[in-house]
């Protein structure tokens, strides 16, 4: 098989790039339906197609994914963008050219494998075994019929068994694999003369002249975005809870009703000897291992005071030997059941007979008791008047939660109703600004950015109403409003002169150093050996450059061997300008093994990758794959409510 995958190669290596699998767990799959054809189709690939509902399910699974990733607190606008909606189009086309050629050529799974490979999904098993009724119920709510998900599975089993079968037959040419390494290895030695721009400062001259020709010629730099000022309220739980009133008598009530849950179990300490004979061990082993275990029984009934001494020596629990065989205080459950019931059965201080479980033969000591307990009310008290008033802040909050969505819409010209009604603080934010709107919510922020887009609604913003009442998180109702509004303006001059002067002393900052340090280049690539004003000699490689400016190892590795020393000049983003002559180029180190695997493994794949992509540019031109949409920057509505979840009224 795989001298046909060598044979084949380029034809099977575009599985590589397709990301086959993530839908091959039981659970989100509903990309696999081909429900809805009267949908529009965005692409065609041959008789096939992906339609605008496929694309909405696929972006819904994603923002589902990172929500289950990163909380459920992240914008699905963040998310589901026109160029991550473009992007998915892609890997949707991409799946169907896959498919497309895999069933016009040679793959196939048989009925068999197919069975097996479902039963072994966790989520359709039943303490761990496959349940039919669980499979169609899985099914049936992701709206997928068995017909269709198992045509799809098949599919996919293929596709990965092709690019199992590639990946683990692929060779990485050696003379290459050397090459890399040696390249990402080799030490480079050089010295450095940094101009900083930081320096020129001083011989910058400025006048209101210069400024006013900078500030013309850079209107788009000093533009400020439009912001607003709002205030804002917030009902949550913690705020509810100071609101509801626990009642000393409930609490008291609840206590003498619930004494179970305030009992604490009888435990009991024990320290044991034991002479390993597992479940399967033979007989005669098993009359060994027993005879074994009378005879320190003996030696313990002998002198009972020696029983840690004897465990340390004798007892074959790695685990408790080491302490004289204390097992600690433990109750009931925690145990196999001989042991458990030995020890529940004896007298402090008292030592059993010999007791046999799955394990082998015990002797037991029994050095501990703990009798079962309840907990005064004084030392729950606080326990159950914070569970109290959770419960009590719960029931309230769902009675304001609407009374409070009905207050800001009805009443929206100001928050004096719902505060009056409620209590509520008002709170205040200024300088928010749109940008807030690509920022993903951070713990604890109630200004998400549902509520940010609310605020600058053209209504908030003409007639200053309250928002709706958006849930920001789970229990946490917001409503704003704006107070005060600027739009986007470029300041008069005179109001940012300071900030203008200072972007026009870092300009002309970098260009003097820049000018001072191409003179001093000149100079240095003509007489290499006059080196004064350079640093020490150091040493640098692809691999290990973590402190150096990427723009600076790029450039001196550029450097060939064949003509040091050399000097190159560099422009050091945020410093200035820096020169640096290149004196030596070393051997790499020998390889190890472990370091040429991974350096296989990370050519392999990108070679595999690069490779892919023009295969199924190939495989599109071959399937007639037609792409019908590529902007996504207008979205219908039934689009951009894809991944939107349902407001709550």
């Amino acid at each position: 098989m795989f001298e046909f995958i060598r044979t084949h190669k380029r034809f099977l290596q575009f599985v590589l790039l397709i990301l086959i699998l993530p839908s091959f767990v039981f659970f989100g799959v509903q990309g696999y339906s081909r429900f809805m054809e009267g949908d529009q189709a965005l692409a065609r690939i041959d008789k096939a197609k992906v339609t605008q509902q496929e694309l909405d399910n696929a972006m819904r699974q994603r923002v589902d994914q990172m929500r289950q990733q990163f909380g459920s607190q992240i914008e699905a606008r963040l998310i589901d963008t026109p160029e991550a909606r473009k992007a998915m189009l892609d890997q949707l086309i991409d799946q169907q050219v896959v498919t497309a050629e895999i069933r016009s050529n040679w793959m196939v799974v048989s009925d068999a494998y197919l069975r097996d490979t479902i039963a072994a999904i966790p989520a359709v098993q039943k303490d761990g075994k496959f349940d039919l009724e669980m499979y169609q119920r899985a099914l049936a709510s992701q709206g997928l019929s068995e017909q269709g998900f198992e045509a799809r599975l098949r599919n996919d089993i293929a596709s990965a068994r092709v690019a199992e079968a590639l990946s683990s037959s692929s060779i990485v040419p050696q003379t290459v694999l050397e090459k890399l390494a040696r390249q990402a290895e080799q030490p480079i030695s050089y010295r450095e003369q940094l101009f900083r721009a930081a320096d020129f400062a001083s011989k910058v001259a400025v006048n209101d002249e210069a400024l006013k020709r900078y500030y013309d010629a850079n209107l788009k730099q000093f533009e400020q975005p439009e912001r607003l000022k709002a205030e804002y309220v917030v009902l949550d739980l913690p705020t509810v809870s100071k609101m509801v009133e626990v009642k000393p008598e409930d609490v008291r009530a609840f206590y003498d009703k619930n004494q179970d849950r305030f009992k604490s179990e009888e435990q009991r300490k024990a320290s044991h000897i034991l002479v390993k004979a597992d479940k399967g061990t033979a007989a005669d082993e098993q009359a060994k291992a027993k005879t074994r275990a009378e005879a320190l029984l003996a030696q313990v009934k002998a002198n009972p005071a020696s029983f840690a001494k004897i465990a340390r020596e004798s007892s074959q629990d790695e685990g408790s030997a080491p302490s004289g065989g204390d097992l600690g205080f433990f109750g009931r459950g925690a145990m196999v059941k001989p042991f458990e019931d030995a020890v529940f059965a004896m007298k402090e201080g008292e030592i059993s007979t010999v007791v046999q479980s799955d394990f082998g033969f015990h002797i037991i000591q029994l050095t501990g008791l703990k009798p079962s307990a309840v907990r005064s009310f004084d030392e729950v008290r606080a326990e159950i008047e914070s569970e109290q008033r959770k419960n009590l802040a719960a029931k309230k909050y769902a009675e304001l939660a609407e009374s409070f969505t009905n207050t800001v819409f009805e009443q929206s010209d100001s928050f004096k109703p719902v505060v009056e009604k409620m209590k509520l603080p008002v709170s205040t934010a200024d300088g928010i600004t749109r940008d807030r709107l690509n920022q993903p919510s951070r713990p604890g922020d109630v200004l998400s950015a549902r509520v940010i887009e609310s605020l600058f609604s053209a209504d908030s913003i003409k007639n200053r109403r309250n928002t709706e009442a958006i849930e920001v998180a789970p229990n946490t109702l917001v409503s704003a409003r704006v107070v005060d509004y600027q739009a986007a303006r470029t300041p008069p001059l005179e109001e940012i002169k300071p900030a203008v002067q200072a972007r026009l002393v870092a300009q002309e900052s970098a260009r003097l150093a820049r000018e001072a340090g191409a003179a001093r280049l000149q100079a240095l690539q003509k007489s290499p050996a006059e080196v004064a004003g350079l640093g020490e000699v150091r040493s640098v490689s692809r691999a290990t450059a973590q402190n150096v400016p990427p723009q600076v190892v790029s450039a001196i590795a550029r450097t060939s061997a064949g003509t040091l020393p050399a000097a190159v000049g560099v422009d050091v983003p945020g410093l200035g300008y820096g020169i640096y002559l290149v004196t030596a180029v070393g051997e790499a180190p020998a390889l190890s093994d472990e370091r040429r695997a991974s350096l296989a493994s990370a050519l392999q794949r990108v070679t595999g990758e690069l490779e892919s992509r023009g295969l199924l540019a190939d495989l599109r031109q071959q399937h007639k794959v037609k792409v019908l949409k590529t902007d996504f920057t207008k979205q219908d509505e039934s689009a951009a409510g894809a991944s939107k979840p349902a407001e709550k009224k």
